[in-house]
């Protein structure tokens, strides 16, 4: 086998070994449009908020709380908010430093529930979910924890929070993006199948897909920004990132969802 003919078997194989490693590698999407970025605390305590309608309750019987979240709370032992509508007599979904996880939070009624690793600056779908009788953490559409319970309605006449709760303003230091809500506890499947896709149109049981402004786009309650140490970002970025770096890669938080 002359020279020649051995190179082109290793450019071929090299070629091979090239597609192998892209096709197994996860696939990747941008940010839907744009992602909503809290200073957070103790720099900032700014948040969106959307007015109270008695929709935007826990009802006791159908719950799903998801999004795409991308933070790092490092070191910090406090609970840091997601989203919520008073946390003592409603609902909230938020973060607990355990140990050196992160780690998703939920409290719907009063009762709290931990369960699910969010890894630090990374952007990760987060869903939280109630049927009346079962409540069900996802971290990337994997069950991560379920509890079997009854829980009471909600009440009260709090303004729903991205960010905050009326009752808990310690902002996350990060990233949020379509944030929705549901009055239905989706499926696995269901939230499997649509995480990584932007809800533009009405839905049954869909009360709210909210994006980095705090429009909702398909339904009336929209929220406005409050406070300070809140932006909107969309991609691509041209902004200062950590260490002086102005480019997408240099960036704090990642670009990019993994799914």
């Amino acid at each position: 086998m002359t020279i020649s003919t051995l190179l082109r078997f290793r450019t071929l194989a090299l070629c091979i070994l090239c597609l192998v490693f892209l096709l197994s590698v996860p696939a990747m999407a941008q940010p839907f449009g744009g992602w909503v970025l809290f200073e957070g605390y103790p720099t900032d305590h700014g948040y969106i908020s959307v007015p109270h309608h008695p929709l935007l309750n826990f009802n006791g019987t159908g719950f799903t709380f998801e999004a795409w979240v991308s933070m790092d709370n490092t070191g910090d032992s406090c609970c840091h908010s997601i989203a919520g509508k008073n946390f003592i007599n409603n609902w909230w979904v938020g973060t607990v430093w355990v140990g050196s996880n992160q780690v998703l939070r939920s409290i719907l009624a009063g009762v709290d529930m931990q369960a699910g690793v969010i890894p630090n600056s990374t952007w990760t779908h987060i869903a939280v979910t109630y049927d009346g009788t079962r409540r069900i953490h996802y971290i990337n559409g994997e069950k991560v924890g379920e509890r079997v319970e009854t829980l009471a309605a909600g009440g009260g006449y709090s303004d729903m929070r991205f960010g905050s709760d009326v009752s808990w303003l310690y902002t996350p230091h990060g990233s949020l993006n379509e944030m929705r809500l549901w009055n239905i506890a989706r499926t696995q499947a269901q939230i499997r199948a649509s995480l990584n896709q932007q809800m533009l149109n009405p839905l049954p049981g869909l009360l709210g897909a909210w994006s980095m402004s705090g429009t909702n786009a398909v339904a009336p309650y929209h929220g406005t920004i409050q406070g300070t140490g809140v932006y909107g970002w969309t991609f691509p970025v041209t902004l200062l990132g950590c260490n002086g770096s102005s480019s997408t890669t240099g960036l704090c938080l990642h670009n990019r969802f993994w799914v």
